[in-house]
């Protein structure tokens, strides 16, 4: 026995008298589109996965220059809003944050800009 893709939509069916008389069904044959599918998804889980790679060189960088500033001054100041390390920050704590909600690991290319 061969398993298909489907997709299954139902609704009730009711007479003048608003009494349930019966469902409907319409199942549809949707493999052909999740196998068109198939390779996008797979392209869009390797470009998540390269820039959250990048994101976490960039967070060792970031790291590194907190270790290696004189003062407090000098890292506020190449870490406030607006700089390199901050976007950096910014677009790890946003790809986080779009992990923990749920959303597959596939994220726009717009998104990585």
């Amino acid at each position: 026995m061969d398993l298909i893709d489907v997709s299954v939509g139902v609704a009730p069916m009711y007479d003048e008298g608003r009494n349930l008389v019966g469902i409907s069904a319409i199942v549809s044959d949707i493999g052909e589109r999740r196998a068109r599918e198939r390779p996008s998804k797979c392209l869009m889980r390797e470009v998540s996965h390269r820039s959250k790679n990048l994101l976490a060189v960039v967070q060792a960088i970031d790291s590194q220059t907190a270790l290696h500033r004189i003062t407090f001054d000098g890292f506020r100041h190449a870490s406030q809003s607006g700089s390199p390390l901050w976007r950096a920050r910014s677009l790890g704590r946003r790809q986080l944050d779009r992990r923990e909600r749920g959303r597959s690991g596939a994220h726009p290319v717009a998104a990585l800009r």
